[in-house]
């Protein structure tokens, strides 16, 4: 296999330390992905990190080593159940917006810029989200005789907006938009719980999903980081 790049093309002076850190704890494997984005899995041991052409490489293989350290000391997608139809897919896609507020302070120190923190292709995908949902829930709004939207559909698009690569950047008008037809306690809401987030410093983050949930108004769902749910934190019980 042809690789896009080899190892030795994304370790430079500024990852370097941590590349190490990883290398010495599990094997790093690189794969072309498939996939529209830069991917990484840590499964038996080892890393495999899904490469793909990037403005940034160096940046992006920064920042799969961030989320494979996180990992390694802990802080893991929980297993959960779910009596909500929320799927694993949408847990999933939690799980990595939680992650990056976590880790996004690490990559900055390691002297890298904000607008490096995302791959080509998730900046590409939050300006398609908002060009596509928020006429959708604008409709809603109106359908609803103007009553201030709240919960999932509110929820996901914000939390794209909110990725810690956005703070000091000028707010977007469809974010302004969003925020003209939403819940300000929802959103306020929404936002304390991002920092408490990024401000945890515990690597369980059961109680967080927990949260989001019953704010969402989706309290039949758990999480537990132990997969016989020993420990099991439910939305509705937080």
């Amino acid at each position: 296999m042809n690789l896009i790049y080899k190892i030795e093309e994304l370790v430079d002076s500024k990852n370097q330390n941590l590349f190490n850190e990883i290398k010495s704890k599990t094997n790093i494997e690189l794969i072309n992905e498939e996939g529209d984005s830069w991917t990484s899995k840590l499964y038996n041991e080892k890393a495999t990190i899904g490469i793909k052409k990037s403005e940034y490489p160096i940046a992006c293989f920064t920042h799969e080593l961030l989320h494979i350290k996180y990992e390694l000391l802990g802080m893991k997608c929980p297993f959960f159940v779910d009596e909500e139809n929320i799927g694993a897919e949408m847990i999933g896609h939690l799980y990595n917006e939680f992650c990056h507020h976590r880790f996004y302070k690490e990559f900055i120190e390691l002297g890298f810029e904000p607008e490096q923190f995302l791959n080509d292709y998730d900046k590409k995908q939050f300006k398609q989200t908002l060009s596509e949902d928020i006429p959708k829930l604008e409709k809603v709004f109106k359908k609803n005789k103007n009553i201030p939207l709240k919960g999932l559909m509110v929820a996901l698009p914000y939390l794209m907006y909110l990725s810690p690569n956005q703070v000091g950047l000028s707010k977007p008008k469809k974010i302004e938009r969003l925020e003209n037809i939403s819940s300000k306690d929802f959103i306020r809401d929404l936002e304390s719980l991002i920092i408490e987030v990024t401000n945890s410093n515990t690597y369980d983050l059961s109680k967080y999903f927990a949260k989001f949930f019953k704010l969402c108004n989706k309290p039949k769902i758990g999480f537990s980081l132990e997969k016989n749910h020993s420990t099991l934190v439910v939305a509705g019980n937080v």
